[in-house]
């Protein structure tokens, strides 16, 4: 099987994510990014975790069909000398109620020349229950039912005449992640 690679809109995700992040930097947040694969995310002992994922297209419509055919889950596991035990998990059925509105903004926000001037997105942010301190893994999955197009093939980065994706940026299949959480004194 084929792993879904969601380029493109993870990219622009993660810069907006990033931005906001900045932002937020003196709260008492942590975000986590469940898309990436291999990351290892810092907490203390009291401070909220939140999971945040998304998807962006370059159209309202290509949002909704990501969102009417994919499907995640989420798990949690606490590591031990004894192994691992879960600790949190969300079935996709449970994590379809987070996902927020398909919203519009300037596509030069997401750093694109795209043939319309803005692009959509819609975000999914979950916040874990408090965590103990230890260290944890959060395995992702996602799987679309049928292919997914993010239409950024017709954009170029922005100021430049690079493809922000090679046509014709369609996802399909699954696609696995995990990723580590500490949570320290």
């Amino acid at each position: 099987m084929r792993k879904m690679t969601f380029l493109v809109s993870l990219i622009l995700l993660a810069a907006l994510a990033l931005g906001a992040s900045a932002t937020l930097a003196q709260s008492d947040v942590v975000y986590v990014y469940p898309f990436v694969d291999g990351a290892t995310y810092n907490a203390s002992l009291g401070q909220e975790i939140h999971l945040l994922w998304g998807w962006v297209a370059t159209t309202k419509g290509l949002v909704r069909v990501y969102l009417q055919h994919s499907s995640e889950t989420y798990t949690l596991y606490a590591l031990s000398d004894l192994g691992n035990s879960e600790v949190w998990s969300l079935s996709n059925a449970q994590a379809e109620a987070y996902w927020g509105p398909v919203e519009v903004y300037p596509a030069e926000e997401a750093g694109v020349d795209c043939h319309k001037p803005t692009v959509a997105q819609s975000l999914w942010e979950y916040t874990l229950p408090p965590l103990e301190v230890g260290v944890y893994t959060l395995a992702f999955e996602a799987e679309l039912s049928q292919p997914a197009n993010d239409g950024f093939h017709t954009c170029t980065w922005l100021g430049t005449n690079d493809p922000a994706a090679p046509t014709p940026s369609l996802y399909r299949g699954k696609s696995y992640a995990t990723s580590t959480i500490i949570v320290g004194p």
